[in-house]
Formats: structure tokens, sequence, C-alpha cells
């Protein structure tokens, strides 16, 4: 299973990557926080600090998105300066509570 998260993690990393611009970087952005929530919630974290997961109801044209982060204050990666405050935290993951 971890190999298959692997791969999923690996290309979509790459399409971000390879983007051309910022707005394409942002639309791969959100398939590969998709995925990385998924791996984060499946596996147990290790170290002290949580992970919250993020939702902007305003992206992509009201369907919204979601991310991760380390901290508690909204950062908005797929909207930075121009709403980097748009949406709320909605959960945290604890270290240690994955799935095995």
């Amino acid at each position: 299973a971890w190999m298959g998260d692997v791969t999923t993690l690996e290309s979509g990393s790459e399409k971000v990557a390879r983007a051309p611009d910022i707005e394409s970087a942002r639309r791969e952005f959100a398939p590969l926080s998709d995925a990385l929530i998924v791996v984060a919630k499946k596996y147990s974290l290790s170290g002290e600090a949580a992970i919250n997961r993020f939702h902007c109801p305003m992206a992509f044209d009201g369907k919204g998105a979601d991310w991760l982060s380390g901290g508690t204050e909204v950062r908005n990666p797929y909207y930075g300066a121009r709403m980097l405050k748009c949406g709320e935290m909605v959960e945290t993951v604890a270290p240690g509570h994955g799935q095995h």
C-alpha cells in the first residue's frame, strides 16, 4: 500500500514542479494535497506536533480545496497573498493516530 501512495505523491509533486505558472501549480497542488491528507491519516505520524487540515470553500470556483499545515493559522496556498486568510481549520491529525 505504501508504494502506491509514494507513487501518487511523487507524480503529484512532479506535476507541481513542472507547472508553467503559479495558477497551474495551484491546480496541480490540489490533488497532491488530497493525497497527502490520505497519507497523513493512513500512517502513524512521528514527532510531537499535530498536522492540521484546512479548507477553503472558494477555491476552484466554489468547489473548495484542502491543505495541510503544521500551524494553526490560515495560510491559503490556493490564493496566496490575494486571500491568504481565506479558509478554516477543519481537522487535526494527531501524531501517532494513523492506521496501519
